[in-house]
């Protein structure tokens, strides 16, 4: 979701990942795509952590660097083992 920073111009998109394999997850990387009010996509963000643990929660905060975004959709999540 987009999260407009308190007392500031910052926006953000916010929520949650988790990573639900056993496995340890290494370079997380999960990217967005930005759209206005017409649907036209303005531009992207991401976030990244560098280790995820089997079956930890993540609450990313991608900082939104283009003015007007209206609509967020996840582009991809990426890591390695």
């Amino acid at each position: 979701e987009l999260q407009k920073n308190e007392g500031t111009s910052l926006v953000y998109v916010t929520g949650m990942l988790r990573n639900n394999t056993a496995e340890q997850r290494t370079s997380v990387r999960v990217d967005f795509k930005l759209f206005d009010n017409a649907g036209k996509q303005v531009g992207n963000a991401s976030d990244y952590i560098m280790i995820m643990e089997p079956k930890q929660e993540w609450a990313f905060k991608a900082l939104v660097v283009e003015p007007a975004v209206a609509k967020v959709e996840i582009d991809k999540v990426t890591s390695s083992k």
